[in-house]
């Protein structure tokens, strides 16, 4: 399974969690808009998946781990 391929499954899982649109995650993530569909078609930079990974990360923190913080 490829990065593109694995970080999408996980996009998605957490989209379904947070009940969160493409549009709302890409803004939240990188501030892009368009994230989603650029993810999709392959044509992201290094940065912006780096970003996206740290952006599912803080979303799969529970309230507990955040008060922690």
């Amino acid at each position: 399974m490829s990065i593109r391929t694995s970080l999408l499954k996980e996009i998605e899982t957490v989209q379904k969690e947070r009940s969160l649109s493409d549009r709302a995650f890409s803004l939240g993530a990188t501030g892009n808009p368009k994230f989603m569909s650029r993810l999709r078609t392959g044509n992201v930079t290094l940065a912006s998946i780096e970003a996206a990974k740290r952006y599912v990360a803080s979303l799969k923190r529970t309230p507990a781990q955040e008060a922690v913080r």
